[in-house]
């Protein structure tokens, strides 16, 4: 025993393995001479004492498989029955990303999991559009009062400079037409 009070992993070993050999040596003395003698002779005896007991559990050990079989075999495959599905007010999971996820992404994922964010949230014709030449907008879509939203979606290690927010600014709303250029909130928001 350690001065902690615990047993050292060597003498736990050893003490398993010598309890495993005696309970194989019971085991084995028992099915030997004790198992048989018992399966020969009671239930053989309890069988013909019982006929009709006999018949009937025979019957019940061949017949279960063969039911369960027929059933495994005729049962209609396809669309499985979930009880969650009968539940209406329940919503999915939300969309989530964690600021690890988001910052191990690529540009173009990063700008596609805005838009998925969007749709979570609700916004409708939400189209990705961020390709070189788009003029800052990468993300479009339309919210709950129909304005027209333009994401630019900058994926920098640093923080966004002034100035880029000053071009998008000032093509957002005259190239795109925008109801709605949040590129501050999205910065910031992300």
């Amino acid at each position: 025993m350690r001065d902690d009070g615990t047993f050292d992993p060597l003498l736990k070993f050893i003490a398993g393995a010598v309890l495993a050999v005696a309970a194989a040596k019971v085991f084995w003395q028992w099915l030997t001479t004790s198992f048989w003698h018992w399966l020969s002779m009671d239930v053989r005896g309890w069988i013909t004492d019982h006929p009709w007991w006999s018949a009937l559990t025979g019957g019940l050990v061949v017949l279960a498989p063969l039911l369960a079989a027929t059933l495994w075999l005729f049962a209609p495959r396809g669309h499985v029955h979930h009880w969650a599905d009968d539940v209406e007010d329940e919503e999915p999971p939300a969309l989530t990303y964690s600021i690890h996820h988001l910052d191990v992404m690529d540009p173009t994922d990063f700008e596609r999991a805005c838009a998925a964010l969007l749709v979570r949230d609700g916004f409708l014709q939400v189209q990705h559009s961020g390709r070189s030449g788009d003029l800052g907008a990468d993300v479009t879509a339309r919210d709950h009062l129909g304005r027209k939203v333009v994401l630019q979606c900058k994926h920098y290690r640093k923080p966004v400079g002034s100035r880029d927010v000053q071009t998008f600014n000032g093509t957002a709303r005259p190239e795109h037409g925008a109801d709605v250029a949040p590129a501050e909130n999205l910065i910031r928001g992300l």
